[in-house]
């Protein structure tokens, strides 16, 4: 079952630090206005707490997508528990790596089998 996707990314990269403030928010505007998001893994060593803000962000921003939500992944699944967000995303897989090759529409062994 091969499935085809487009996407569009408009996000600039700032390059002076006076740009950096409000990224945070930025991207998250970003992320709740979406047509679909699929998110795969946190953003930097969110078990600790001095560098959780980016990873909390992204989750609470996936939870508040206007459009559909994927997420999956060992990692992601831990963050998306941790600031509990579980209930707002619309599917949540725990395969990582098998995910985003599922997305990609790369064919899966396990699947072709039961296809056949």
């Amino acid at each position: 079952m091969k499935r085809k996707y487009e996407f569009t990314l408009k996000i600039a990269v700032p390059v002076r630090s006076a740009e950096l403030e409000g990224w945070m928010g930025r991207l998250a505007e970003i992320i709740r206005n979406a047509g679909t998001v699929i998110w795969n893994g946190p953003v930097g060593v969110f078990e600790f707490e001095s560098f959780h803000a980016g990873t909390q962000a992204i989750a609470h921003a996936v939870a508040g997508c206007k459009g559909f939500t994927l997420a999956g992944g060992g990692d992601t699944i831990a963050a998306i528990e941790k600031y509990h967000v579980a209930d707002r995303i619309d599917y949540i897989s725990t395969a990582g790596g098998a995910f985003l090759e599922y997305v990609e529409g790369k064919e899966l062994p396990a699947l072709a089998a039961l296809e056949n």
